[in-house]
């Protein structure tokens, strides 16, 4: 059977229900009850697979689960390899199944703890076995494997929630294309009435300062739109959410609004090399735009 050592020392033994070779670990009322607010009640699980690998899930708690400082992806079975770190919350505990080392905390009598440096010692050599060298060893390992398991979305899949998201903001476009148009008829109106160049200079000068701050106005909106949605909860704006997508950084993290809102800028060079930078999509091994290269993201299914 293995245990989880926590940081503080104590060793909790894995105990798997027989019908279902699973462990729920939470705040209360699971079979491992660990008492910190860090934790939700029903905060993740330990499953024995068919093919007799252990494996995590985070079970959508409110302060995450985490492999050698990798976050889990909800609801998604992680594979559990030996010395693995793993943070419930902020408590943390190493994973071990190696038959010495479990054996070696079975045989003593202290049935819940063992030496605070996280060493274990094997009865049959009496070496000192530090799970935190494997942990440390093994973070671009678990890195590897969440990232993989990352499933980028195609070009078309995008192309239509960009569709969708055109029709959002079509509304605010179409107010402000109003107003730009209506500051140009005003001013031809009045260039046709003027008496003097200066008054000619005038009114370009004012009509173009206004044009400008109607532009920039749009320009605003449409950066709010795309950075607070793709930083937030949701993690992608209406388009991406109505077709299962979301935005994350290259470890499958949601990302920051600074990284978002490079991306949104980005997309305005991916527009002026004749779209390529979008067509980009189609033909990368991550499925990545330009401007998605340009702030480490991906775009990827739910």
């Amino acid at each position: 059977m293995p245990i989880l050592q926590l940081e503080k020392g104590d060793c909790i033994e894995i105990p798997l229900n027989e019908a279902t070779k699973q462990c729920c670990i939470g705040r209360e009322n699971c079979e491992i009850t660990i008492p910190s607010d860090s934790l939700s009640r029903k905060h993740a699980q330990i499953t024995l697979s068919q093919d007799g690998n252990y494996c995590l899930c985070d079970l959508g708690s409110t302060n995450g689960s985490f492999i050698n400082g990798a976050p889990l992806k909800p609801k998604t079975h992680y594979k559990l390899q030996e010395g693995d770190e793993i943070i419930f919350g902020n408590v943390k505990a190493i994973f071990t199944d190696k038959d010495e080392l479990v054996n070696s905390y079975l045989n003593t009598n202290q049935s819940t703890v063992l030496a605070n440096d996280y060493s274990l010692k094997s009865q049959s050599t009496n070496a000192q076995v530090d799970p935190r060298n494997a942990s440390s060893n093994s973070r671009n390992e678990v890195k590897t494997r969440i990232t993989s398991e990352l499933k980028y979305a195609g070009f078309w899949w995008r192309f239509l929630a960009s569709l969708i998201d055109g029709i959002i903001l079509w509304p605010f476009n179409w107010i402000t294309d109003s107003i730009m148009k209506n500051i140009q008829h005003s001013a031809q109106t009045q260039l046709s009435a003027a008496t003097s160049s200066d008054i000619t200079n005038n009114i370009i000068h004012s009509s173009m300062i206004d044009i400008f701050s109607v532009a920039v106005i749009q320009l605003v909106i449409y950066w709010l739109y795309f950075a607070i949605m793709e930083s937030s909860h949701f993690q992608g704006t209406v388009g991406k959410i109505v077709l299962g997508m979301k935005v994350v950084d290259l470890q499958g993290n949601k990302i920051s609004f600074l990284k978002a809102t490079g991306r949104s800028f980005g997309k305005y060079l991916s527009s002026i090399i004749l779209l390529i930078g979008y067509i980009m999509a189609a033909f990368t091994e991550k499925k990545q735009a330009l401007h998605d290269m340009i702030a480490g993201c991906l775009v990827v299914k739910r």
